[in-house]
């Protein structure tokens, strides 16, 4: 377990699929560009920059956060991505020293409301970053601050210091954009009456299409098939 949790809390330096390069933004371009604009400008001043996004599950916060994390690395800036959903269950203890990263994205920041010990940690955190200067600190979360439901007001007053950002779900032509995209990335093809096949008939959740995904590219080669009707008809069942 103690190896499960180091590894949580360790610079991710391996390549993520999920960069800013291919993500399909639909009506969040702004979110995009501000955050790109402050992991840049983080070797070149002295702010400490907070950003907190959230919305429904499946509108692309993960992709965020793992492509802030992708962009810093290739800056040469060391960066932290921690997943609350899994370490809110361990001590406080394991994430001690983060803030000397420059960049540190938390996902899952609602889980936060089951520990106080770990909100009190955040909220250090935090005026640790800000006292240290030149940092990004990034949360995600399911819901607005204000329906966080903390037991520490004063960190829920830290997470409204920076920008936030309510994240728009794709419309459906950006997340057709997105499966072809993500079929693209695996070396498929996919036509656009597969893709209309396919949202038709799935829940059009981001986390279920990228599923899916991943399902065809593994029965494509297991079966060296393209991408047709009739095939996602055989290996799918909605």
């Amino acid at each position: 377990m103690g190896g499960e949790v180091v590894q949580l809390v360790l610079p991710v330096s391996q390549h993520s699929e999920k960069t800013f390069l291919n993500m399909v933004t639909g009506e969040n371009q702004l979110l995009k560009n501000q955050i790109e604009t402050a992991i840049q400008g983080l070797s070149q001043d002295d702010k400490t920059r907070i950003f907190y996004v959230h919305g429904n599950a499946g509108v692309g916060k993960t992709h965020i956060l793992l492509a802030s994390v992708e962009l810093a690395t290739q800056l040469g800036l060391s960066c932290r991505y921690v997943d609350m959903e899994v370490l809110v269950n361990f001590p406080t203890e394991v994430m001690s020293e983060i803030s000397d990263d420059a960049l540190i994205c938390i996902d899952n920041t609602q889980r936060l409301a089951e520990s106080a010990q770990w909100q009190r940690m955040i909220f250090d955190l935090i005026n640790q970053c800000i006292e240290k200067s030149s940092r990004c600190i990034l949360f995600s979360a399911n819901a607005s601050v204000s329906n966080l439901k903390l037991s520490l007001p004063d960190l829920a007053s830290r997470l409204t210091w920076g920008m936030t950002f309510r994240i728009t779900e794709l419309d459906d032509v950006d997340k057709a954009t997105a499966m072809k995209a993500m079929a693209h990335q695996k070396g498929m093809e996919a036509p656009d009456e597969v893709v209309d096949f396919v949202l038709k008939r799935s829940n059009r959740n981001m986390h279920d299409i990228e599923r899916i995904v991943e399902h065809l590219d593994k029965a494509s080669l297991q079966h060296q098939r393209k991408l047709t009707i009739p095939f996602v008809k055989e290996s799918l069942v909605f």
